[in-house]
């Protein structure tokens, strides 16, 4: 139990449409909300805000250091 707070802000959606499979949005939220979890510390507040089309996931965590920022979206890099 990391006593983590999750707050969800889905602002004013009116007249925003998004075509895409619910279950490969589902897994990327998922996984960037996991991930916010994982490397933020006790007590921390995860935040998911949705506006218009945009989602932003934001924490508290240490961030990813400037070396590595280069291959943060590709396959597999950690």
């Amino acid at each position: 139990e990391r006593e983590q707070e999750l707050v969800v802000d889905l602002g004013d959606r009116s007249g925003d449409q998004t075509f895409a499979a619910l279950s490969d949005i589902d897994r990327a939220i998922d996984g960037l909300v996991e991930n916010a979890s994982r490397y933020s510390p006790p007590g921390a507040t995860v935040t998911l805000r949705l506006r218009g089309t945009e989602i932003e996931i934001a924490d508290t965590g240490p961030g990813i250091p400037d070396d590595e920022l280069e291959t943060v979206f590709e396959r597999f890099a950690r």
